[in-house]
């Protein structure tokens, strides 16, 4: 998990990969003051480390990586651990 530093509001668009690197896209508002997200990203078979987090985008990296992106905000209300895989 990684938090980001966005405008408070922010909206994530989308997640793709460009020249093997991975980029998210986001609708924001700079007028507002800053708040923070979380972003987590997920290899495919892996275990989600929450439930009810939002699901961004996926990239498929060379040799065959591909890692799922989901955000929540750190303030929602932590709704427990899962084990689900992806």
């Amino acid at each position: 998990m990684q938090r980001i530093s966005m405008p408070k509001g922010a909206k994530p668009l989308c997640v793709r990969e460009l020249d093997n690197e991975c980029y998210m896209w986001a609708q924001v508002d700079d007028k507002h003051p800053t708040s923070e997200m979380e972003v987590y990203a997920i290899r495919t078979g892996c275990a989600m480390p929450e439930k009810d987090l939002n699901y961004i985008g996926t990239c498929q990296f060379e040799y065959g990586f591909v890692y799922h992106f989901f955000w929540k905000l750190p303030d929602a209300a932590d709704a427990g651990k899962d084990n689900e895989t992806i």
